[in-house]
């Protein structure tokens, strides 16, 4: 409503009327219904440029006659919420009535919306809570609420009316990032300041992986150990699994013939793993039947080193043969002569690469059909005659 105070919003009941006692004591004449028609003529509104009682009445003998009430009660007039309004730039203000003067100084009081701002934040994979909050700018001051809109929440994320928000990264949903990986968290979010007044942004939060520990275990009871022997098994292996959450890293780390002690140790990315003996070892060889060497052990680990298991493998000699020869010629022969010589000997030499086995088993005179025969653990061999044998004294001379 135009005022001599300046532009005032008024609130309006279902009717409004311009009454007689309203037009009481104002004049009405032929320049003031000139003027209404000329504020018609030029699209302008008379209850806005002029006095509302000067529209005249429906029901007069002259122009200059009466007055006209004015009511805002049918159904066309009633303004509803949020009703388009046109501006019309035609409207002229006079200088000279102080009215004009106080719409054109009257403020105008709009709502200004908020800005919100977009916010970036860091998380390590299975690290510690993080927390912040986002913000926006009002410049009129108003208490500004904040929600997420048009996604569903990823999972460890909290977001708060206020702005506020904490992020868990120990949820299960981001333990696949490797060591360095990164993916990003975002969400939009709307701010509001209660007014009418919004602006939506982004809270991003990028998410760093770190190294998980993966986990080896035999595929059954016993593949991380293995058994060979000396000339008979000289190959052994099994089976180990690994698993990692980490993406890609449930796998082994390769090894190809890495040397041990007395044989060759490898391991493909699926976790199956031989063993091969070096049967010329020397070592393996002067194993005896049954005897050990200390076990071979050998590292796995999984892809990304976080994990290691031992496979173990045991080494068993055999009993290998040994070899006699004379030590020199005819030392594996002898002669006696009744009541002559008595006695004959010699020597033997015995190898075997089993440690400690290249040695005779001693004998004492055993009996033969005409003497008796002994060898000791060197070789040394001896015959003796029993010359008291008939069957030797009943010998002929060269028989």
């Amino acid at each position: 409503m135009l005022s001599d105070e300046g532009v005032k919003v008024t609130k309006l009941d279902s009717s409004v009327s311009f009454s007689p006692e309203v037009a009481e004591g104002t004049s009405f004449g032929a320049d003031d219904v000139a003027a209404i028609q000329q504020a018609i003529l030029a699209d302008q509104d008379p209850t806005q440029i002029l006095e509302a009682t000067a529209a005249g009445s429906a029901n007069v003998g002259a122009s200059n006659q009466g007055f006209v009430v004015v009511n805002y009660d049918y159904d066309k007039v009633q303004a509803e919420a949020g009703f388009d309004t046109t501006f019309n730039d035609n409207l002229a203000l006079d200088e000279e009535d102080p009215r004009s003067s106080a719409l054109q100084t009257a403020p105008l009081i709009v709502n200004e919306a908020p800005v919100a701002q977009a916010k970036i934040d860091n998380a390590r994979e299975g690290g510690e809570i993080v927390s912040g909050k986002v913000t926006a700018t009002d410049a009129d001051g108003d208490t500004l609420t904040y929600k997420l809109v048009d996604q569903a929440i990823p999972a460890g994320l909290t977001f708060n009316e206020d702005g506020s928000y904490t992020f868990d990264p120990t949820h299960d949903v981001y333990n696949s990032l490797k060591e360095g990986e990164t993916t990003d968290v975002q969400v939009t979010y709307q701010v509001d300041d209660g007014h009418g007044g919004k602006d939506t942004q982004t809270l991003t939060i990028t998410i760093t992986g770190t190294n998980d520990v993966a986990d080896i275990t035999p595929s059954a009871d016993g593949t991380d150990q293995g058994a060979v022997k000396e000339d008979v098994t000289l190959t052994t292996g099994g089976k180990l699994e690994v698993s990692d959450v980490d993406a890609g890293e449930a796998v082994f780390a390769p090894q190809s013939k890495v040397a041990g002690e007395h044989g060759t140790f490898s391991i493909d990315a699926e976790g199956n793993w031989t063993y091969e003996l070096d049967n010329n070892d020397p070592a393996v060889q002067a194993l005896k039947e049954g005897e050990t060497l200390p076990a071979e052990t050998f590292e796995v680990k999984s892809a990304d080193g976080s994990a290691s298991h031992p496979i173990t493998v045991t080494i068993t000699g055999t009993n290998d043969v040994a070899d006699i020869t004379p030590s020199a010629d005819g030392a594996d022969q002898g002669a006696v002569k009744e009541d002559v010589t008595l006695t004959t000997g010699g020597k033997l030499e015995v190898s075997d690469v089993d440690a400690g086995e290249a040695v005779f088993a001693p004998q004492s005179k055993v009996a033969g059909e005409h003497g008796t025969f002994s060898i000791d653990a060197e070789g040394n061999w001896t015959y003796e005659l029993d010359n008291n044998d008939p069957a030797v004294q009943a010998l002929k001379e060269g028989e």
